[in-house]
């Protein structure tokens, strides 16, 4: 159903990522935990192959094994499929990037 709503749905991932993340397929989402509901967001995230995804805290209620496999995905499909990297994956790779940013913009800010 979700490739109804996503041109560039890919129909392989979300059977290797529910494989992954050991999620029952059949059962009704608000049957779910919260953290295999955070799972279907991953899922439905990686799957859609947009051209911007944003993930907002999609570890929520993940156990430490399937945070880990998430981070190990997202990592591979970046990979697989690149594209500009989310800002805010982490607060500290925000910090960082955010000093990048500000160095880069240092030399273009106005005198006022």
């Amino acid at each position: 159903m979700a490739s109804w709503f996503y041109p560039n749905w890919s129909a392989e991932l979300p059977q290797q990522l529910l494989a992954d993340f050991d999620l029952p397929p059949r059962r009704r989402i608000k049957k779910l935990s919260r953290g295999m509901r955070s799972t279907v967001g991953i899922v439905i995230g990686l799957a859609a192959r947009a051209d911007l995804t944003l993930f907002d805290e999609p570890y929520v209620g993940l156990e430490a094994v399937a945070r880990q496999l998430f981070y190990d995905r997202l990592l591979a499909d970046f990979a697989e499929q690149p594209l500009q990297p989310p800002r805010r994956v982490h607060p500290d790779v925000t910090a960082a990037h955010d000093q990048d940013l500000h160095d880069e913009l240092l030399p273009y800010r106005s005198p006022l």
